[in-house]
């Protein structure tokens, strides 16, 4: 755990970073935003005490998620550039 970090993993999928993010920084201070069902089941089936959110990376209030988790957030993904421009 690191201390102040609030993780946030935009469109993990199936989990090919979460798995690494898990191991490294724990799930008290990470949490995915996932829009596929699949996705969130097998995430939280593998990683039963990681936060996922089932809903749309580009319909997301991050400043209330920030506010929410109490600071600033960390972001994290693998997204494709349409989708990470529009959310920057």
């Amino acid at each position: 755990e690191v201390p102040g970090i609030r993780l946030v993993e935009l469109g993990p999928g199936p989990g090919a970073l979460t798995d690494p993010l898990v191991e490294t920084f724990g799930t008290d201070v990470l949490q995915c935003i996932e829009i596929d069902p699949r996705s969130v089941d097998m995430l939280t089936e593998r990683h039963p005490n990681l936060r996922v959110r089932y809903e749309d990376v580009l319909q997301t209030d991050y400043p209330a998620l920030a506010e929410e988790e109490g600071g600033p957030l960390s972001i994290i993904g693998n997204l494709p550039y349409y989708i990470t421009s529009q959310i920057l």
